[in-house]
């Protein structure tokens, strides 16, 4: 499902289901992710002697910015499960290099490698819920600075 307040508006929205869950690198998220992306488009403005504004020239994209939202919930009590879990999601968390992500939603709009910028856990005083945000820049491991095109 896409989600756009605004027709046209500047973010691509989602929620990962069951039938296609969102898969970082090993961890796959759980039920419920929701994913938010914007992506700006790069543009040069030249100023014209003896007019008004600017003459704008569209020349690419910038990488997309991702926001990556979901709670684990393990059953009442089970602590140890919901810190399992941490240890996986930190776990992709460590990596220096982009890590892959599937997902049908993602990858349709060439999204297939992201780096993880940011992470926040917090602490929700419920020993069995683990609520998690992530943010990502989308990324081309292949590009070669070298050999452009």
């Amino acid at each position: 499902m896409l989600l756009d307040p605004v027709p046209g508006g500047p973010f691509l929205g989602f929620t990962a289901g069951d039938l296609d869950p969102l898969q970082i690198g090993t961890y796959t998220c759980p039920r419920g992710t929701k994913v938010t992306a914007t992506r700006e488009k790069g543009y040069s403005a030249t100023q014209v002697g003896g007019s008004k504004g600017e003459v704008l020239e569209a020349v690419g994209w910038g990488n997309w910015r991702l926001t990556i939202e979901f709670e684990y919930v393990a059953s009442t009590g089970l602590q140890a499960l919901a810190l399992a879990e941490l240890k996986k999601i930190l776990i992709v968390w460590n990596q220096l290099d982009s890590v892959r992500v599937i997902h049908p939603k993602l990858n349709s709009v060439g999204i297939e490698f992201i780096l993880l910028t940011k992470i926040e856990l917090p602490d929700e005083d419920r020993a069995h819920e683990l609520p998690v945000r992530l943010e990502a820049l989308s990324d081309d491991p292949t590009f070669d600075l070298e050999n452009p095109l």
